[in-house]
């Protein structure tokens, strides 16, 4: 599977009245840190029409599954650590749940 592009998707259910400040908070502390390790943001979306409009869905890409597998390993990493830990104690404030999908290129 070297060489198929990688998407991940993933859906925040975020507290509503806190939405605004959560996605200023992750375009600052997370965001960064997908990009300086490869991901490409393809973007971040909200319902427009159905389903709860507190759901922001963010799409990455990886160039392949060794790629996504390093930067996950990465991302493990850094929950470990105490600037990780702080960090996702700060993010969970502003979420009820997170589901995230992996998708391979079938080309």
């Amino acid at each position: 599977m070297a060489g198929k592009r990688v998407l991940m998707m993933t859906k925040v259910n975020a507290i509503w009245s806190s939405l605004e400040e959560f996605n200023k908070f992750w375009e600052k502390e997370n965001l960064p840190f997908w990009l300086e390790h490869g991901a490409k943001h393809i973007g971040s979306f909200v319902n427009y029409l159905g389903g709860p409009k507190s759901q922001i869905i963010r799409l990455f890409e990886f160039d392949d599954l060794s790629h996504w597998d390093r930067f996950m390993e990465l991302r493990e990493k850094m929950f470990d650590s105490g600037q990780g830990r702080e960090g996702l104690k700060k993010t969970v404030e502003f979420i009820e749940s997170i589901e995230e999908t992996v998708w391979i290129s079938v080309y």
